[in-house]
């Protein structure tokens, strides 16, 4: 918690993030995402989830990138990526695990657990739906058009080299968290 108190509210890491610029309805500045994941981790906090619930609205909480500008601009080396991370895994485990954000990160783990890769047609049907996936038809289309989408890549499950090693950490991961 230190390190969070340590955030002078001086809006560099507001000013380099792109996805603020795209989502200024329902994405919050970085500093807004410390701040909730500090109160609610705050142990003198009788309410901890009244915190982390405000950042839910919309998926705002889920629109981050992980690029990183807000990091490497911040003055006090404060790193709201990694809060936003803490804060996302906090309401999942408070039973917020519904919506796209969610769902896009039960699915990206599946894929990883699948074949080691991200297949992201099947990402898309498992986070969005048949339907959703079905209106983004035309955006498909141009896709398959330039080369940028394998439409059989739904049914591929190749893995990578080393995918056993791979499933063993997830599952180590797993135990340690558990205790």
């Amino acid at each position: 918690l230190r390190k969070m108190w340590d955030c002078i509210l001086c809006g560099c890491c507001a000013s380099e993030c792109g996805m603020l610029a795209l989502n200024e309805k329902d994405f919050k500045e970085p500093f807004v995402y410390t701040h909730a994941v500090r109160y609610a981790e705050d142990s003198r906090d009788k309410a901890p989830m009244s915190h982390a619930e405000p950042t839910l609205k919309n998926d705002g909480l889920w629109k981050c990138l992980h690029c990183l500008q807000c990091v490497t601009h911040c003055p006090k080396h404060i790193e709201p990526s990694e809060d936003i991370s803490r804060l996302r895994q906090m309401t999942v485990n408070a039973g917020h695990d519904q919506g796209v954000g969610p769902q896009h990160a039960k699915a990206f783990l599946m894929d990883i657990e699948e074949s080691g890769r991200l297949n992201e047609p099947k990402m898309e049907l498992r986070t969005e739906g048949m339907l959703k996936t079905m209106a983004r038809f035309p955006f498909a289309l141009r896709m398959l058009s330039h080369g940028k989408l394998d439409p059989l890549a739904v049914f591929q499950s190749k893995t990578i080299e080393g995918h056993q090693g791979l499933c063993k950490a997830l599952d180590a991961a797993r135990r340690a968290k558990k205790k």
